[in-house]
């Protein structure tokens, strides 16, 4: 085994499982044909045939006319020497589809010659390719050319400036023109792609140095303040004191005698903005900024809007919510509390209202009469939820057909779809604590000139939404739009230990648990050591005895001890014999038959959303094509490793309590081996509440103490969003 690196001329290309690919090409003046691995993690993207990659990794094997490297980086480089040109332009997929072939490539080398070809094409002077071929064709070589050029030299910048691959990709999809300049003059607006370089300020730092920008010029005092409030973004908050923006900055520029001017001047370049909250003075990312404003603009706007053409009198909607009673009697056998009646009215009556309770107080139960009423009333009605799962429990529960938010969305811009914004409809959210600013934003965006009615409907104890922002917890707990809280218990499950806990939980307390003895209802605990070995050890022995049972962990980072992805890969191999059963290969991972698996990316087209769960029943081969054949509900799937690669399908022995938020199970073990910051006291409450009759506790009662002790993350955001 050897090192080798150099600059090859790519000839063929086969993708890889999960964004990696294998490429062929041969050195400049070699014969030896040298074939390439790179993962997803290294290549800034597919090479393509034509181009020149600079690569360096290890050459594994040979023979005579072949070298197998794997590489441990890669990126494209300059457009090739004029030698190298015609078969860039004739292999290069950007080329393609213009009616620009073999022969009006040779033809054009034949008139320039290719050292003046590829002049004139970096000059981009297409009246002069246009005296060979057609004006068309030479605006469209000359434009294709161009970008290649464009999205080269931003690779070789920055991967001469080290950073990560990831970032490149972004970056050429975002500015397609003049990048490198763009990055020479102000390399401090990479901070933007943060989160897609793990010491991205370092190697940002470092790039400002090269390029001999001073420690305190403008750009990088505007660079260091919004890194600081892009960090906090990503923990959630869309707001910060000035008093804490300036301790945070300090410690960036490692000088504070800048951080004053620096918040300064980013307010001057607009890169920030302020905002007052309880008299009190704090700065804010600008586009967080504005979506809040939005946001807000369009809450105040329903609540100060007029009500319904269907409205009626507050008698007469009271008459109806008695006469559906009545019907629901005779139907359902049931009949409305004081409280339900007058969340019911609340909804009917208002443009804009909130529900809340924990489980069994009923929400369900008032969603079905407030949309059986707004029907009746020729009302059109939508159903929407976050999660594909939340989704299905919606309509399960009240008969309507409902819409991820996100399918909402595309079915209402789609041309000739029957969902409309129009006609002043009732939206109905279910499981609304889990929607962010920006995608509630974007939803009522749709409603903009348009009279329509909107009732949000979840649980205050529940965890916030995973991204940035917090406007629901927000509007019902400070009572900003009319709120009914749900009290009421009415489903005897509900009055067992798992209620009992859940609302101990939810105040606060975490009681002593008994140990579990193979009891099958009721809360208990079982000790494990804080080790991923002994936790997989103990996870392996619970699901023995209870197969159906669901995983829960806080944490899918490798580095922790009850990481979600650990936990399945040594399930997998534990619980049953993997190498027995027949399966499809996902990068580093196998999925095979039998195991669970969960989807994390929506798909319109198979009906199958972010957070579905289902089971492998084995593979199948159909004209030399692998087929994994899949369960989701009552309705089966057949996938190519491809279509389950853009599902994002995982392995599912363990999800995270955020993935199974909007879902239930007949029984769940909770993984709490490590604290961490992470955990607090909602998702402890969220944890406990997706279980039916059974809860497992595994690890340390301490560590879940801890964390239920911790306030909710709701109350410690610090967000702008105000009424």
């Amino acid at each position: 085994m050897s090192y080798f690196e150099g600059v090859i001329q790519v000839n063929s290309v086969t993708p890889g499982v999960i964004g990696g690919a294998v490429f062929s090409g041969r050195l400049t003046g070699e014969r030896r044909i040298r074939v390439c691995k790179a993962s997803y993690k290294v290549l800034t993207r597919a090479p393509q045939p034509g181009e020149c990659w600079n690569v360096a990794g290890w050459e594994t094997k040979s023979d005579s006319y072949k070298t197998f490297v794997n590489l441990e980086k890669c990126h494209v480089v300059n457009l090739p020497a004029a030698a190298y040109v015609e078969r860039l332009l004739v292999k290069h997929p950007a080329f393609r589809g213009m009616y620009f072939g073999k022969a009006k490539v040779q033809k054009l080398l034949r008139e320039f010659g290719a050292e003046n070809l590829v002049q004139t094409l970096n000059a981009g002077r297409t009246n002069h390719i246009a005296e060979v071929v057609s004006p068309q064709i030479a605006e469209e070589i000359v434009k294709a050319w161009l970008s290649l050029q464009n999205e080269i030299a931003t690779a070789e910048f920055l991967m001469e400036h080290n950073f990560e691959p990831d970032l490149a990709k972004k970056i050429i999809k975002v500015c397609r023109t003049d990048t490198v300049e763009r990055l020479k003059q102000n390399p401090f607006g990479l901070i933007a792609f943060r989160g897609l370089h793990k010491n991205l300020w370092n190697a940002i730092e470092a790039t400002g140095e090269r390029l001999g920008i001073a420690h305190d010029d403008q750009r990088r005092l505007v660079g260091a303040v919004e890194k600081v409030l892009y960090e906090r973004l990503s923990d959630g908050h869309t707001a910060c004191s000035v008093e804490e923006c300036v301790n945070l900055v300090s410690r960036t520029l490692d000088n504070r005698s800048l951080a004053k001017p620096a918040i300064q001047q980013a307010l001057d370049r607009k890169a920030i903005c302020t905002t007052e909250i309880s008299g009190k003075k704090y700065v804010q990312p600008l586009g967080a900024a504005i979506i809040e404003s939005q946001l807000e603009s369009r809450i105040k706007s329903l609540l100060s809007g007029q009500l319904s053409i269907f409205s009626e009198s507050p008698e007469s909607i009271a008459a109806s919510i008695n006469q559906y009673e009545k019907a629901a009697i005779k139907s359902l056998g049931y009949s409305l509390t004081d409280q339900q009646k007058s969340a019911v009215g609340m909804a009917l009556l208002n443009r804009v209202s909130i529900i809340t309770g924990f489980g069994g107080t009923g929400k369900t139960t008032v969603l079905r009469a407030v949309s059986d009423i707004a029907i009746s009333q020729h009302r059109p009605v939508w159903l929407l939820a976050l999660s594909g799962k939340a989704k299905e429990r919606a309509r399960e529960a009240t008969g309507l057909d409902a819409f991820t938010i996100h399918g909402f969305i595309q079915a209402v811009q789609s041309e000739g779809s029957p969902v409309s914004s129009s006609g002043d409809p009732l939206l109905i959210i279910d499981e609304a604590s889990m929607v962010d600013v920006s995608l509630m934003n974007k939803l009522l965006r749709l409603f903009d000139g348009e009279s329509y009615s909107l009732l949000m409907v979840g649980d205050t104890g529940q965890i916030s939404p995973v991204g940035f922002g917090l406007f629901w917890h927000k509007l019902a707990t400070e009572n900003l739009v009319p709120v009914t809280n749900l009290t009421k218990v009415h489903r005897t499950a509900e009055e067992g230990p798992l209620h009992k806990i859940a609302m101990k939980i939810r105040m606060g307390e975490l009681p002593d648990l008994p140990t579990w003895k193979g009891e099958d209802q009721g809360v208990f605990f079982v000790p494990c050591l804080n080790t991923g070995k002994s936790l997989a050890a103990k996870l392996h022995e619970i699901k023995s005895q209870l197969p159906n049972a669901q995983i829960i962990t806080p944490h899918m980072s490798a580095r922790m001890a009850d990481s979600g992805h650990s936990i399945n890969e040594r399930l997998q191999h534990s619980l049953v014999q993997p190498f027995e059963r027949p399966g499809i290969k996902m990068g580093s991972y196998w999925i095979k038959r039998g195991d669970p698996v969960i989807i994390t990316q929506n798909s319109y087209e198979h009906d199958l959303y972010n957070g579905n769960t289902g089971v492998m029943e084995g593979v199948v081969e159909e004209e030399g094509q692998l087929y994994g054949v899949f369960t989701f509900g009552d309705r089966e799937y057949r996938f190519q490793r491809s279509e389950m690669w853009e599902l994002g399908m995982q392995l599912a022995y363990a999800i995270t309590i955020h993935k199974s938020q909007g879902s239930e199970y007949d029984a769940t073990i909770i993984c709490s081996v490590v604290q961490s910051n992470f955990i607090e006291r909602s998702m402890i409450y969220t944890a406990i509440t997706r279980s039916k009759k059974l809860c497992l506790i595994v690890g340390d009662q301490e560590v879940a103490r801890s964390a239920v002790l911790k306030p909710n993350r709701s109350e410690t955001l610090c967000v702008g969003f105000k009424i």
